[in-house]
């Protein structure tokens, strides 16, 4: 999405001699990856200014790119779906948060099965990113301490009462599922295209 100014500020920080000329094609990638995670940062916390939900975008945010870096799952093609994709997911999590009724007992069985299943389905890879051996075993490990860290944390804000913080870590989680279940459903299609085509 932000492509064309990557080029260009990589551009002139090679011509001031800042970046080795060899190493241009790297620092473009990562300019363009981090500006997009930025204007998606920001554009949450806006829609969180709007609905009024600061507290609640911030949990969701947090929650969905601390467990989504290694459970993987579903990825847009460009990083401009990617920001539509997930500005319309944030709308409709904070919506949901926001007039769904509370009830203790369906949100810890929701997230309890949500974290068990994405225990179970963790690392899921990208089409685009293949994940090698050593990488499943370390992404897999690190994604069930983070599954687990969440579920000791959403059980401390239940026996607290944190009615508004259980609905939102219940609802992020069962978002995060979903999310993975489409990269694993994207995934397995891929996989048997390619088998069907050799």
């Amino acid at each position: 999405m932000f492509r064309k100014f990557s080029e260009w500020a990589v551009a002139y920080a090679i011509r001031l001699g800042y970046i080795p000329k060899e190493e241009q094609e790297e620092y473009t990638y990562g300019l363009d990856l981090v500006m997009s995670v930025i204007v998606s940062d920001l554009t949450m916390l806006i829609i969180g200014i709007i609905m009024k939900m600061i507290p609640q975008v911030i949990v969701f945010g947090f929650m969905y790119k601390f467990i989504r870096k290694y459970v993987g799952g579903y990825h847009c093609e460009s990083s401009l779906t990617c920001l539509m994709s997930s500005s319309t997911m944030c709308i409709c999590v904070l919506l949901a948060i926001k007039y769904l009724p509370y009830n203790l007992g369906v949100y810890i069985v929701a997230t309890v099965l949500s974290i068990g299943v994405l225990f179970a389905i963790s690392p899921i890879e990208a089409i685009n990113k293949p994940l090698e051996e050593i990488e499943v075993k370390v992404f897999g490990k690190r994604a069930r301490i983070v599954l687990c860290i969440t579920l000791v944390i959403f059980g401390v804000i239940c026996a607290f009462g944190l009615t508004e913080m259980v609905k939102t870590m219940a609802i992020s989680v069962v978002d995060i599922l979903l999310f993975a279940v489409m990269g694993k459903i994207k995934l397995l299609n891929y996989k048997r295209k390619k088998i069907e085509q050799n």
